[in-house]
């Protein structure tokens, strides 16, 4: 009788050969770019196979086939045996492996078993996890004894002989039904302690619960070997079962012919093609200035000599699909399939971006999702919480430890995101992976966790010191004038006029404010402007405000309309920019950051820590790179600032920009003001936070809003942009205002052999960014019609495309609680009793809160000046 591997009748004997055949596949290409030491490369290849093709043997238990759906397995044995109890499937396979022969079969050499036994043995183990594994593991539950004591009365012998009958016409790489044999000591062993983990037998996994055991066996060359072995197994596995379940021919990993864009971009005389020549094989830090070509290096360098496997990965998702499409452009040339995207919203993104959506597209999107494409573009909590070990973490572990990872704007991370991301880049240098980690910045107290100063590992590219072996002149582009004041003040509205006029003569305005609520009053400002205006044009037309708190759909189209009407401009366009151009005022929070690929004549924006600044400035003027350039003049009227920057503190001094304290850190826009008045209005240079703390700090900065003079005034080049984030992020300074506690403490911790139990958790912890869909008020009606058209096309992109992305907004759990929590209503409160189980599990989750929408203003109330920290 056959044993079933699947519901839908899929043989054991059958997924297994398409396990063993995935990992063949896999190996052929891999072999060559991974170190199994202490094994050999023979070892560990027939290490692989027999975990493979003994990795699902425990199927053949009779509640698991039941469990199926194969109510003919064992039917004259189903009323004796209904006691049996419900156990994994992967423990149960242990106990029909012929262990004297799969040792030998591995190595020749006893001395090896030692070593072999407990990475083969954990392998088939702990190729699945659930919550309650470790417990079983431990003999705190006590199915798995009762599980043993059933197998060594009879069981165990009559179920092994079913397994020779499914594998006897089974023969592949030498593996056949000689290696099925029920394992009595086994049985006998576990029926009388009750473990697995006191036997010699495994290696223990991953867990908090097991995190002392796995200590004590710590060994560093075991770890690799088990990266590997382990993930390549939960790699091929997950892979058959998707091949099985939509019936298609793929191969585990894509083939691909290199375009060869190192060549490319060298025939061009481009500067990165030097650079990347001299660097292809090492792990890189790239510290560049925005708009100064940093995708161009990390494509070259990813795809390095032989078209190695890479994956790019950016904090946003909106930056993420762009570089999906420059990537296809290409490195597709024609050939579908060799650009893969992930991220949260990837297949709507997919789906709208091409008419045969239900084939070639979402079969890519698998393909990605399985790792199985040369190149991936993907958010950065893709791949970055598995540093944290969750179950499961090998699959994407093994991958980067034979692939390039590209890690861009690493600065947009938080201090515990970004320990998490250095002890990645740790763990992929141990397994011999390469990453390239770009930034406009670096952090002192990244590159000391990263242990630079040692130059081992690797190679450090500043281009602010110049390229080509020539010092390099940044344009004098942006001008910077820093005044005490608001950008909407009641009582001089100069600065809107002044908004307003410069946009009726042609001119492009991108204002960035800290909070969503003050955009909205910025907006709703220079809305009014016009009610006296002089006709020259209707400002209202030419207005757009960009923040968070837009439905999906709503913000998509707006990023498009802004990227269309601020597209970027090269150095000749701009000459005549005035005449040819049509003003227009984009009014957004700060993902307008590093989010969109955007250029505009002007910026005003709200004080913000340095970092977040110089990439508000990189939306001014980006086409301009050329050192010769020199037209500012003619752009703009003499001694003209074209970057404002606006401080308003309170009547206290406690805080200084409309977010309080609640968007950034105080100390940190007290440190920005203190830095750029210290190092570029003196000839102080050296020792600014010599004795310094955040009091002295705190008078300082006062002193400094209180003299009766521009704080700032001139223009910034890249390099003093970069001496500006640089002193702000001091590591003595951080240091003194707690501000690296997160950071060392996290990385600290994960260094110590933190694991996190859940994939769920490990996400949270990368990304504490808590977030609830909400539906205004004024939208319920017209999302419930909505729901009842899609019940009967319920996949989740559907769902997400056609609901979620129309009336739900994302706003922050923590202004839910503050602001909003006695009006928030359960959407299933709405809906009658006869909607489809899954469509309840979707709406989960989703509320409905008393407030406002409007396709230009996002959720907004009717009160004005409270203060939010979302963006």
């Amino acid at each position: 009788m056959s044993i079933w591997a699947k519901s839908d009748g899929t043989s054991l004997s059958g997924h297994t050969l398409d396990v063993l055949t995935n990992v063949k596949n896999l190996w052929e290409e891999v072999k060559n770019k991974i170190n199994t030491q202490p094994l050999s490369k023979d070892e560990f290849s027939r290490m692989l196979y027999l975990a493979a093709f003994s990795h699902d043997f425990g199927k053949v238990w009779p509640p698991f086939q039941w469990a199926l759906g194969h109510d003919d397995y064992m039917k004259d044995y189903r009323k004796k045996l209904k006691d049996l109890s419900h156990i994994q499937h992967n423990l149960l396979s242990l106990f029909f492996l012929n262990k004297e022969k799969a040792l030998r079969f591995i190595a020749k050499d006893e001395n090896e078993w030692r070593l072999i036994a407990p990475l083969l043995y954990s392998a088939i183990a702990f190729h699945h996890w659930r919550s309650d594994s470790s417990n079983i593991l431990l003999g705190l539950k006590g199915v798995l004894r009762d599980v043993a004591k059933r197998l060594k009365d009879g069981l165990g012998e009559k179920l092994g002989n079913l397994l020779k009958q499914e594998f006897e016409n089974f023969s592949e790489d030498g593996l056949n039904s000689d290696f099925i044999k029920f394992d009595e000591s086994f049985a006998l062993y576990i029926s009388d302690y009750g473990d697995f983990l006191s036997s010699s037998l495994f290696f223990p996994p991953y867990s908090v619960t097991l995190l002392p055991q796995r200590m004590i066996k710590r060994d560093d060359a075991k770890d690799i070997t088990w990266v590997f072995l382990a993930g390549f197994l939960m790699r091929a596995d997950h892979f058959a079962s998707w091949k099985e379940k939509k019936e298609v021919d793929e191969e585990i990993e894509r083939k691909y012919i290199p375009v060869k864009f190192l060549d490319q971009i060298e025939k061009k005389n481009w500067w990165q093609a030097e650079k990347v020549k001299d660097h292809i094989d090492d792990n890189v830090v790239l510290v560049a200035p925005t708009g100064i070509g940093k995708t161009e290096f990390a494509f070259a360098w990813g795809e390095g000599k032989k078209g190695d496997k890479f994956i790019f990965t950016l904090p946003l998702r909106v930056a993420t699909n762009q570089i999906f499409k420059r990537a296809v452009d290409i490195f597709e040339k024609g050939k579908e399939g060799v650009v893969g995207i992930l991220h949260s919203d990837a297949d709507v993104f997919l789906k709208e971006q091409s008419e045969n959506y239900e084939g070639e597209v979402f079969l890519t999107l698998d393909l990605a999702k399985h790792l199985s494409l040369p190149v991936i573009i993907a958010t950065g909590d893709q791949f970055f919480p598995s540093a944290l070990r969750y179950p499961g973490y090998e699959k994407i572990y093994a991958t980067l430890g034979y692939s390039r990872l590209i890690i861009d704007e690493v600065q947009a991370y938080d201090p515990r995101a970004a320990a998490i991301v250095v002890k990645l880049i740790k763990d992929i240098v141990a397994l011999g992976g390469k990453f390239l980690l770009m930034t406009a910045t670096l952090p002192e107290f990244v590159k000391r966790a990263l242990n630079m100063d040692e130059g081992k590992d690797y190679e450090k590219i500043d281009l602010f010191s110049g390229y080509k072996k020539v010092k390099f002149e940044f344009p004098l582009k942006h001008k910077v004038e820093v005044r005490v004041g608001s950008i909407r003040d009641e009582r001089d509205e100069s600065i809107v006029k002044e908004i307003v006029e410069k946009a009726r003569k042609g001119k492009r305005i991108l204002v960035v404010l800290n909070t969503v609520e003050e955009a909205q009053n910025v907006y709703h400002e220079i809305s009014n402007s016009n009610k006296e205006g002089d006709g020259k044009s209707d400002v209202k037309k030419d207005l757009i405000l960009l923040h968070s708190r837009f439905t999906y759909e709503d913000r998509k189209k707006k990023e498009k309309d802004v990227e269309k009407k601020l597209a970027k401009r090269g150095e000749d366009e701009l000459k005549n920019s005035e005449e040819n151009q049509k003003g227009i005022i984009v009014i957004a929070t700060q993902i307008v950051e590093a989010s969109l690929d955007i250029d505009a004549d002007y910026l005003y924006t709200e004080i913000a820590p340095a970092d977040s600044l110089v990439q508000r400035m990189g939306r001014v003027l980006r086409g301009v790179r050329s050192e010769e350039w020199n037209d500012y003049d003619n752009l703009y009227k003499r001694n003209e600032a074209n970057i404002k920057i606006f401080i308003n503190p309170d009547k206290d001094k406690k805080c200084y920009e409309s977010g309080k304290g609640k968007v950034y850190k105080n100390y940190l826009i007290e440190a920005t003001i203190f830095v750029l008045n210290k190092n570029f209005d003196s000839k102080e240079e050296n020792g600014i936070w010599d004795g310094m703390d955040r009091n002295k700090l705190k008078k300082e900065v006062e002193k400094i809003l209180q003299e009766n003079k521009p704080i700032f005034q001139n223009f910034l080049i890249e390099p003093e942009k970069k001496k500006w984030v640089e002193e702000v992020y001091n590591t003595k300074f951080l240091e003194s205002v707690g501000y690296l506690k997160d950071f060392e403490t996290t990385l600290s911790i994960l260094e110590a052999g933190y694991v996190s139990d859940r994939k769920e958790e490990a996400h949270r912890i990368f990304r504490e960014i808590h977030s609830i869909n909400v539906i205004p008020a004024s939208k319920v009606k017209e999302a419930l019609e909505e729901l009842n058209k899609i019940k009967d096309n319920l996949s989740y992109t559907n769902f997400k495309q056609n609901f979620l992305n129309k009336y739900a907004v994302p706003v922050n759990q923590g202004t839910i609680l503050w602001k909003w929590k006695k009006n928030l209503v359960p959407l299933e409160t709405y809906l009658n009793e006869n909607i489809p189980e899954k469509l309840k599990r979707y709406i989960k989750g989703i509320y409905v809160v008393d407030v406002d929408y409007d396709t230009q203003k996002g959720v907004y109330e009717e009160k004005k000046n409270d203060t939010d920290n979302i963006v």
